[in-house]
């Protein structure tokens, strides 16, 4: 199981990545950085903005376009107060481990962590923390697919979901509105080296565990001291927790198909349409 093979993945680097991060370099202009964004969303990566579909907060009969902002790898709950500086430098360093691990050079790689740590922490900030996660009035702002263009107008954010196999929705609820507005205003051709950068970054940090054991130590060390964890998980542990995670629909699917019986899965379709 490849999940186990540290050996073979160490070999590979960040070579399964290299598709991706080309087509992330060759784009000269921000549409078509964005249209690189959305082949990234299709396969579930996100960095300036993060789309989904799920149930509609206020009306659990129906479902939603749900707009959560611009994605970020830290909350603002540990970048702000001088208590956290230790969180905000071992966040930094992780940034620069992501970009030597993918061949950049000392020098550049500080280079390029400082900058994409100033965006993320700029979205931090401005974005939710743990007290917000059920503030329904703070994350509930529905947008037109009108106002959602208006939203960002430095792209085009119609054509961008249509890419992603969005195309039939009315509504789209934006959770960060200010975080939106910030990322729109990225959207720049003089910003478009950042986010670029920001883009991989981000890219790293949703494939750490499927890379090498060197990401994987990079993302364990931060995780140690934000988390305060003194343990480390075996590899037989992680791997069996990495595949569940790829294949929970199945395995779920599995779990009852073995032990729940043909009058409980009846029973249970009965409740949910009650």
């Amino acid at each position: 199981m490849l999940a186990r093979d540290m050996e073979t993945r160490d070999k590979a680097g960040i070579e399964p990545l290299k598709p991706y991060l080309e087509k992330i370099d060759q784009a000269q202009t921000v549409a078509e950085f964005v249209d690189v964004l959305a082949e990234l969303g299709r396969v579930g990566m996100s960095s300036m903005f993060k789309f989904g579909v799920g149930q509609d907060t206020l009306d659990s009969n129906k479902y939603a376009l749900i707009n959560q902002g611009p994605a970020y790898a830290i909350t603002k709950d540990y970048i702000t107060g001088d208590a956290n500086q230790p969180i905000r430098d071992a966040f930094l360093n992780y940034i620069k481990q992501m970009f030597l691990l993918a061949g950049e050079d000392e020098q550049k790689a500080s280079e390029i962590a400082r900058q994409v740590y100033e965006l993320q922490q700029d979205f931090a900030l401005t974005g939710s923390g743990m007290e917000d996660i059920y503030n329904v009035e703070k994350l509930y702002n529905p947008y037109t697919k009108e106002e959602l263009a208006a939203l960002y107008s430095n792209c085009d954010i119609i054509g961008y979901l249509e890419k992603m196999g969005i195309t039939r929705f009315d509504t789209c609820i934006v959770q960060e509105v200010e975080n939106a507005k910030k990322a729109n205003a990225y959207l720049t051709q003089e910003n478009l080296e950042l986010l670029k950068n920001n883009a991989k970054f981000m890219l790293y940090v949703e494939c750490t565990e499927l890379l090498t054991s060197a990401h994987a130590k990079a993302l364990r060390d931060f995780n140690t001291l934000v988390m305060g964890a003194s343990e480390e998980k075996d590899a037989d542990t992680t791997a069996k927790e990495l595949t569940q995670s790829m294949f929970a629909w199945e395995f779920g699917k599995l779990y009852t198909d073995r032990y729940f019986s043909e009058e409980s899965k009846k029973k249970w379709k009965k409740l949910q349409n009650s």
